[in-house]
């Protein structure tokens, strides 16, 4: 508890009646208080923060945000709650709120490593399906989760990675995205898809080289890995697909939005200290 306490809550507070600095807090009645000995005043630890109107109680918000950078879904962190605090009813709703406003700074750094990141060296590049609309003959009924491509761009000796959902997978849409996020001169390793190679020449040429990428790729009709050159391959990213259609299983997603790629993006990029740390610096802000 104190070591999370350390990481959670803000090393000081400014005096609500005098804006003094304020230090070592008190636990009293489920929750943090500074206390300014000049004003006798007590200042709880939410005050001035984007969540200084919630009246959750300090161990509850705790166990929330630790659910959220421990990949817990809504049902499995309401379930904690009640096994940790036993005798105590949690609403869904509460745990919705802040789960809201975390996938909401998670998007935030989301977006902001798709405006930064740039690959250099061996890059893995794929496409997934994520989500496929089961077959019925039930007249305009809609029976299944809606269908999403995303594309990916992973580092094969960091295995850093970045994923984009895309409406086409053509190359109008896809060779933007390599060229934003793929520096000349760099390594890439893909499959035959037809955005990445001209299938119908003889022999089949890239039509990344052209840019200026050393461009290798597998057919996967014939093979997962060269026979020959058994560095051509795309499991590493073949391996991430997998991995968050799992988490997406676990967590129940159906329907794919911006926050679920987001928070998965965050969870996965990023140690748990380093989310906590992140999260605590915006929440800690008066917006």
């Amino acid at each position: 508890m104190q070591n999370r306490q350390i990481r959670l809550l803000p090393q000081y507070k400014h005096c609500q009646t005098c804006s003094g600095l304020l230090y070592s807090p008190s636990f009293i009645n489920d929750t943090y208080y500074y206390y300014c000995s000049r004003c006798q005043q007590q200042t709880r630890w939410t005050q001035n923060t984007r969540i200084s109107k919630s009246k959750i109680s300090y161990p509850v918000f705790e166990e929330i945000i630790l659910c959220y950078v421990n990949k817990k879904s809504l049902v499995d962190t309401l379930q904690h709650l009640e096994d940790h605090f036993s005798g105590n009813v949690f609403n869904k709703n509460t745990i919705c709120h802040y789960f809201d406003l975390f996938d909401e700074i998670a998007l935030n750094y989301y977006e902001m490593k798709q405006n930064t990141t740039i690959f250099s060296g061996e890059i893995e590049i794929d496409e997934s399906y994520l989500f496929k609309i089961k077959k019925t003959k039930a007249f305009r009924r809609r029976y299944g989760p809606s269908s999403c491509w995303l594309f990916g761009i992973l580092h094969r000796e960091t295995r850093d990675f970045l994923i984009i959902p895309v409406l086409r997978r053509d190359e109008k849409t896809l060779t933007p995205l390599i060229l934003k996020h793929v520096a000349i001169g760099s390594t890439i390793f893909s499959d035959s898809f037809s955005t990445y190679v001209n299938n119908r020449s003889d022999p089949k040429e890239s039509k990344l080289e052209p840019y200026g990428y050393y461009h290798q790729w597998v057919n996967h009709q014939i093979e997962f890995v060269a026979a020959d050159f058994p560095h051509m391959h795309t499991n590493t990213i073949e391996r991430l697909w997998g991995k968050i259609k799992t988490d997406f299983r676990k967590k129940n997603i159906k329907k794919i939005n911006l926050y679920h790629i987001a928070r998965f993006y965050f969870n996965c990029t990023l140690n748990r200290n380093q989310q906590l740390d992140i999260l605590m610096k915006e929440i800690r802000q008066n917006h």
